[in-house]
Order: structure tokens, then sequence, then C-alpha cells
């Protein structure tokens, strides 16, 4: 079930990869700089994206070959090493999917600075 979606959207995150590729070529020269920054930073996006995407497909592949494990005989396993690298794996999607979110919503809100620190993040000095 989770295996389309995903083919699909790495998919189509792939094919934006390349569109920005491709654009840039179609710049004028006295744009060109500052519009090929922002597709640079559009494809990186996009490559974590796809990287996140391929994490998931992982941990599918992780989940089914769990919940599959044959037809054998019952034997005692010890769950913790089986189910671990699933966890983390997860947990690690979850993390590139916040963080991909959170620097598309930055850029859309003109935040586009290099480290840039949230206000509400910086000391600002209180006891």
């Amino acid at each position: 079930e989770i295996n389309n979606p995903v083919a699909f959207v790495r998919a189509n995150l792939g094919a934006l990869a390349d569109v920005l590729s491709s654009v840039g070529a179609k710049i004028p020269a006295d744009e060109a700089a500052r519009i090929q920054e922002e597709l640079s930073d559009g494809r990186e996006l996009v490559l974590e994206s796809l990287d996140g995407v391929d994490r998931v497909a992982a941990i599918v592949r992780d989940v089914k070959g769990f919940s599959h494990g044959g037809g054998g005989s019952r034997q005692l396993v010890e769950l913790n090493p089986l189910a671990d690298p699933t966890y983390v794996s997860a947990m690690n999607a979850n993390r590139i999917v916040r963080e991909c979110l959170t620097g598309m919503a930055m850029r859309k809100m003109g935040l586009t600075k290099k480290h840039y620190l949230s206000p509400l993040t910086v000391d600002d000095k209180r006891k």
C-alpha cells in the first residue's frame, strides 16, 4: 500500500529535479546569477526530499521483511535488534521531511539567508 504513493512521489521529485536543472540553461545572462542560486537551492531541497523518500522506501522494505518472516516453525527471537533499525529509520525519515518542509516554508516567507536563527531561539540575555 505505501510503496505505490512513495514511488509516485519519488518519480515526481525526480522529474522536478530534472526540470530545475534544465531551466537554468534557459535564463537570460543578466538574471542568471540570482536565479541560478534560487534554482540551486530548489534542486537541493528536491534532492533532500528524494533522500527522504528513499528512506521511507527502505523502511517499507524493512517492515515488510519483518512482517513476512516466513512459514517455518516458530522460534523465540529477541525483538529489540529487529525493531530498533526500523524505528531509527522512521525517526530519521520524519526528521528529514520536517527539515525539508521547514526550509521550503522559510524560503516562501523570504528567509533565505544561510544559518538563519529565529529570534525565538537566540539568547535574549534574560536571566
